[in-house]
């Protein structure tokens, strides 16, 4: 995370299987249109609240990590809190996580005209499409907390909604190469 300090988290390790449980995929079996859908998941970690303290020059207190994996399709969006404490034994960290969403790690928004199309892609596939009424990030964020099927799922938060918003690849039909975009424009009409 951007200016961080602190140590690891040793429990990162089974928050990551929790949030990333349901995902595995051998991703040299993905088709090389799928690769350009690919969510930019550092555009998902954000510090809310740096914090001073006579220990450290300056530490986040309450932010967005995320957690990936190579070969998974989830992308885990977790709210960490971090304290603090200093006594005669050193410096202890506490950190407490809140989970915010499983989010497919392949997805986009297909723009053509006036026509906004919010997809998934699941195993090299499109899974489930949406036509946006809007192209808002609480627009997207509202769909795909009503919407997306197990193991994904996300949560409604104005923070999470202008993080997924930046984070999710949006392209212009007209701008695709021919090939990605008779693939995409079949597989679309397969869901929608």
């Amino acid at each position: 995370m951007l200016g961080e300090v602190t140590p690891p988290d040793p429990n990162m390790l089974d928050i990551s299987r929790y949030l990333l449980y349901g995902g595995d995929y051998d991703f040299s079996r993905l088709p090389r249109w799928v690769r350009r859908f690919e969510i930019r998941y550092g555009a998902l970690e954000r510090c809310l609240k740096y914090v001073k303290n006579d220990f450290l020059p300056s530490y986040c207190e309450d932010g967005f990590v995320v957690v990936v994996r190579d070969n998974n399709q989830i992308v885990g969006v977790a709210r960490r809190f971090t304290t603090i404490k200093a006594n005669v034994e050193g410096i202890t960290y506490d950190f407490l996580y809140g989970y915010y969403a499983k989010l497919p790690r392949f997805m986009g928004i297909l723009r053509n005209d006036d026509t906004n199309v919010l997809f998934v892609i699941r195993d090299g596939v499109v899974e489930d499409a949406w036509e946006l009424n809007e192209l808002t990030p609480f627009m997207v964020i509202h769909t795909l907390s009503k919407r997306l099927r197990k193991p994904y799922w996300c949560s409604r938060s104005k923070y999470l909604a202008n993080m997924v918003f930046d984070a999710i690849v949006k392209v212009s039909l007209r701008k695709l190469r021919r090939s990605e975009r008779d693939e995409l424009i079949k597989q679309l009409s397969k869901v929608l």
